[in-house]
């Protein structure tokens, strides 16, 4: 092959490249030209929330004309022809005008250019409190035009806004409830104070109304009542006093008070009611008591029977001066607490019998709730058993006293008479 041949060869293949590419640019630009503009719809925001009492909300809708095209008789509106079927066809008010409606301001009909933008701000009107749909479904429409002398195309675009009622205002957004108290213990001897202090944060007035306290049996709360309610302006703040008492018998321990405050307010016309709840913890003992088993050295009142009568025996016995043999052991060694606890057993028993033949009372145990009252009775109980102990240990022990010894009078010596004296 000879260098003029190559050359023809080379430029052939050239020119078939070149035309292919020519005929793909043409195929791809007619392409173009026929696929119809790209537009993109935001709205802001995504969902119009209304409040309960009704309302209008408002927003956006946005139309980005991202192509190269002219966009003709822009326009926007309800997807269907009512844009609530189900409300407005139902609902109305007094004046007959619909309870939902719609307001869209903005232009319409108008062309939009290449690359430009078009917002509407749609209104939508809730009078009172109807109930809404989920969506408000709206469409662009347009016309495009794909070459000069054509006819135009009407093309369709939607979009929606979210539609939702919010919550009512909760009672712990609109006031506030705190505990102020200095009671730290509680008995049936001693009262206790504690104050709710409210405080009205909201723009709107409120009405408290009287305290309800939830707590043990033997817990008791008054509280300072209400009549028809303590009305509270906005921003301002009420204490209300609460007495609380506790009554024998007692459960000696950590107990919870509940308090519930309740409020009633309107707003826009409608009526709401709530509450709010607080705690307090207070710890509730018998009089006496927590002192009592701190100097003594015990761990509960349910061994201080059988400490009282032990001790009361070693007591005695001491005083006695007895030799060191017969006392009783010391405090803290295990067979003293041993018959300590074996005897407060005992009395917790036969608790519930002795208040019911003795002093004629409902029997309980103490094991389970008591009171100063029981307090004193165990503690003379178990004084007087250790006593009366003491008492019989001493007769039975005593030494019995000997008989003294019976003396014989000896006979008179026998005396001789003389023979031949007369008797």
């Amino acid at each position: 092959m000879d260098s003029t041949e190559f050359f023809a060869r080379v430029a052939t293949a050239l020119l078939s490249v070149l035309v292919a590419v020519l005929l793909s640019e043409f195929f791809l630009i007619h392409q173009a030209k026929a696929a119809p503009p790209t537009v993109q719809v935001d709205v802001e925001p995504d969902t119009l929330q209304f409040p309960v009492e009704g309302g209008t909300e408002q927003g956006v809708v946005i139309l980005r004309n991202t192509s190269e095209e002219t966009l003709r008789n822009v326009r926007l509106d309800c997807l269907a022809s009512a844009c609530f079927p189900n409300i407005d066809s139902t609902s109305s008010t007094d004046s007959g005008q619909p309870s939902l409606k719609k307001q869209i301001d903005g232009e319409q009909g108008k062309d939009l250019a290449p690359n430009g933008e078009r917002v509407w701000t749609v209104q939508v009107i809730r009078q009172g409190a109807v109930t809404v749909p989920s969506h408000l479904n709206l469409r662009v429409d347009y016309d495009w035009q794909e070459e000069e002398g054509t006819e135009s195309v009407s093309r369709v675009v939607t979009t929606a806004f979210g539609l939702q009622v919010r919550e009512p205002d909760s009672i712990e957004q609109l006031a506030d409830v705190t505990v102020a108290t200095s009671l730290e213990s509680l008995n049936a001897q001693r009262q206790g104070k504690v104050y709710l202090v409210v405080t009205n944060n909201s723009n709107i007035p409120i009405t408290a109304k009287d305290v309800s306290v939830n707590g043990p049996d033997f817990i008791s709360a008054k509280a300072q009542p209400l009549g028809e309610g303590l009305s509270l302006q906005p921003k301002q703040s009420r204490a209300i006093n609460i007495d609380v008492t506790a009554t024998d018998p007692v459960q000696p321990g950590k107990h919870l008070l509940v308090f519930t405050m309740p409020f009633e307010w309107t707003k826009a016309g409608l009526s709401y009611s709530g509450s709010i709840v607080k705690t307090q913890l207070v710890d509730v003992s018998v009089l006496g008591e927590p002192e009592l088993i701190k100097l003594l050295g015990i761990p509960s009142f349910l061994f201080l029977p059988g400490f009282l009568a032990i001790a009361m025996v070693g007591l005695i016995f001491n005083i006695w001066n007895r030799p060191e043999k017969d006392r009783v052991p010391k405090l803290l060694e295990k067979d003293f607490w041993a018959l300590a606890i074996t005897f407060s057993i005992l009395a917790a028993w036969s608790y519930p019998w002795i208040l019911k033949y003795i002093f004629r009372e409902e029997p309980r145990y103490y094991i389970e709730s008591y009171g100063l009252v029981d307090l004193l009775r165990m503690w003379f109980i178990s004084v007087l058993v250790g006593i009366l102990f003491c008492v019989v240990f001493i007769i039975i022990k005593r030494p019995k006293t000997p008989d003294p010894p019976v003396t014989k009078t000896p006979d008179p010596p026998a005396t001789k008479t003389p023979p031949g004296s007369k008797q």
